[in-house]
Formats: structure tokens, C-alpha cells, sequence
């Protein structure tokens, strides 16, 4: 075998578990906006853009596998998608760029070697009107502002999936040399009170001070946990940011697509399910969810995934599924219309449909 034109990193097994679910959500995100509007790809970190696992494998990172994305799909959309790949490391960006080379990729991104902060802000200074941009927020480390990522999604029609990096975090929350960078990660002072906290306890305090932050401008914000690959400890976690209720369900989706239904990773346990976790198990869980939040209220399906989609990990589908297995017994579904064009009355649950809880 030829020796590769191009330096790699190790292939992690978390790594690809967020590989898998970005490439398979961002092909939807495109396909979908792309439908109606000009697009932009953000990378912040590019990285070194290739990783070989233990087999000698190769595996892309997310600024080829979106351009190959995006090459696949251009032709049929008919519609401009740029795509800025930021870095501060100058060989990272030629190693990118060695890529497209090698992989024969025509899509020509716009190449930033500077810092993704100082960068994007200078962007969202002088251009007024932008179109409809994912942005990719994966450092090594935390020095992401809170105002950097409200000012990105000011932008219509944008999303950010961010790393957050727990372990570096909580390795370094008492560190008073590093307070003004925790102030500009959290956005405010309530990070300081974690900083007594144990355990999980503190692990769910800092997950919660930083999603009620970005809900403050960002209308559907879920998070996935990701563990080590070889022990029950969290690595980090990724929150993506949208304010499309279906952004937030297909990318949940994407992600329990690749994890058994569920929508986190779990290292070495990944690969199997436990007593309590058969979708089965999942439905009548919900049932009861349903029944104690809604009793007595009628509701659309597309209000009850408005209002529940990243307030909880079940998935569309299991809404779907609940409330029909639910039908007849604990509520009843009033259907619009109520049948097929073939002039069958219609079974399954759509969004406009009214759910009239018992």
C-alpha cells in the first residue's frame, strides 16, 4: 500500500460516534434548507481532516465529509453552499487541503488560518445579510464565548453543534487563573456554583447552567452525552442548537440511529441493550409521560413535539408510536383531514392532528 500524501490522527471510537451522527444529519440539514436557500458550512476547528483507526483504515472528519456531501448533492439542488474551514494551525489546513487533492473533491472551500473567534465576529461585523449557515464548533479545549455563539444564532435559519469538553472543564473549574474564561464560556457567574459540587451532582449542574444559557436565544438546544470508549466516565458532550423543532428531531434521530435508539454513547456498553431499554420498555415509559402531562388538555401532535422534543430523549417516532398505542384507551385522535385521498379513513398521526387527552 502507497504511503498517504497526508498526516492522520487516531480514530477514536467517540470520535466516530460523532462523526456518524454529524455526516448523516448534516446530509438532511442540506437537503432540506438547501431546498429553498443559499447555504453556508462553518467549520471552526478544522483539525488535521483524517484519522486511521487500529486496522489501518482511513476515515475523514468533518470538513471532507461535508464536501463530499455536498458534492454528491449540488447537482440536484441547484443551489450555491459555501464552505469556510477555519484553523489556527497552519498545517492542519494544508494537510485539509491535501486531501481534497487526494480525494479528488471540486468543491473549493474558503481556507481561514486564524482563531474562530476573532474570525467569525469579524464576519458577522461586516456582512449584513447571510444565508442559512451550520456551524461546527469542535476545540480541543473551552475557550468558546457564550456572546460568540448568540450572535451566530442571530443568523436566520442557523444551527451550531458545539463540543463541549467536560473532562477539561471540570479538571480545571477551580482554577482561579481560568475564571474569566469559564465567565465567557458560561456567559454569566452561575458556573461558580458547581465549583463545590461532587460527582455527578456537579457533572449535571455545569450541563444545565450552560443549556439554560443558550435557551435564552436558541428555541430547541439537546445535548448527547459521550462517555470514554473504554470506561463509564463522560469525555464530553455535544449540544446541537436550532430553532426548527424539526432540526432538533432529526438530529436526535441521527444520532439513535447509530447507538440502538439511544441518544448517547456509551464506549464499550455501546453495542448492547439493557433489560430496561427495548423500545418496548421506551413506548410505555412515554404512555405514562403523556398521560401525567397532558390529562385533560387537547393538543396537535406538531405542539406536543414542539414542546417536548429537547425537553426529553424519547424520539418522534416514540411520540408517534405512544399515542397511537394510547388510542381508544387513554385518548382519542380527532384526524385532519380525516381521510386519505383514496377516500380511506386515515390511521396514522400527522402533525396537524388533534390529540384529546382523557
Amino acid at each position: 500500500m502507497s504511503q498517504l500524501p497526508f498526516k492522520t490522527w487516531e480514530y477514536e471510537e467517540q470520535t466516530k460516534a460523532k462523526h456518524e451522527a454529524f455526516n448523516d444529519y448534516i446530509d438532511k440539514w442540506i437537503k432540506i434548507v438547501g431546498a429553498y436557500n443559499k447555504l453556508n458550512y462553518i467549520d471552526g476547528f478544522g483539525g488535521i481532516g483524517a484519522y486511521k483507526d487500529r486496522d489501518g483504515k482511513i476515515y475523514y472528519g468533518s470538513p471532507v465529509l461535508v464536501a463530499k456531501t455536498i458534492q454528491s448533492v449540488t447537482s440536484k439542488l441547484q443551489r450555491a453552499i459555501k464552505i469556510l474551514i477555519i484553523d489556527k494551525n497552519e498545517n492542519n489546513i494544508e494537510n485539509i487541503k491535501k486531501i481534497f487533492e487526494y480525494e479528488q473533491i471540486n468543491i473549493e472551500p474558503i481556507f481561514i488560518n486564524s482563531d474562530f473567534d476573532r474570525t467569525i465576529n469579524h464576519i458577522l461585523d461586516n456582512i449584513q445579510s447571510i444565508a442559512p449557515t451550520f456551524i461546527f464548533i469542535d476545540p480541543f479545549g473551552f475557550k468558546i464565548k457564550m456572546s460568540t455563539i448568540e450572535r451566530i444564532m442571530q443568523i436566520e435559519k442557523s444551527e451550531v453543534f458545539l463540543n463541549f469538553m467536560f473532562t477539561r472543564i471540570n479538571q480545571f473549574l477551580s482554577d482561579k487563573k481560568k475564571e474569566n474564561t469559564f465567565d465567557d464560556l458560561f456567559g454569566n457567574y452561575d458556573w461558580k456554583k458547581c465549583k463545590d459540587l461532587k460527582g455527578e451532582e456537579r457533572e449535571k449542574g455545569l450541563i444545565e447552567c450552560y443549556r439554560n444559557q443558550l435557551k435564552k436565544f436558541s428555541k430547541y438546544v439537546y445535548y448527547f452525552k459521550l462517555e470514554f470508549p473504554s470506561k463509564r466516565k463522560t469525555y464530553y458532550y455535544l449540544f446541537h442548537l436550532t430553532n426548527h423543532y424539526l432540526g432538533c428531531a432529526i438530529m436526535k434521530s441521527s444520532f439513535a440511529k447509530f447507538h440502538y435508539g439511544r441518544v448517547e454513547y456509551r464506549g464499550m456498553r455501546d453495542n448492547q441493550l439493557g433489560l430496561f431499554e427495548s423500545k418496548d420498555v421506551r413506548i410505555n415509559e412515554l404512555m405514562d409521560y403523556l398521560k401525567n402531562k397532558y390529562r385533560g388538555y387537547q393538543k396537535s401532535f406538531q405542539q406536543i413535539i414542539e414542546e417536548q422534543i429537547d425537553e426529553t430523549e424519547y424520539l418522534e417516532s416514540h411520540f408517534r408510536d405512544a399515542i397511537k398505542k394510547m388510542e381508544n384507551n387513554n385518548l382519542s385522535v380527532s384526524r385532519i383531514p380525516p381521510k386519505t385521498k383514496t377516500g380511506r379513513a386515515r390511521t396514522g398521526i400527522q402533525n396537524q392532528d388533534v390529540i384529546i387527552f382523557k
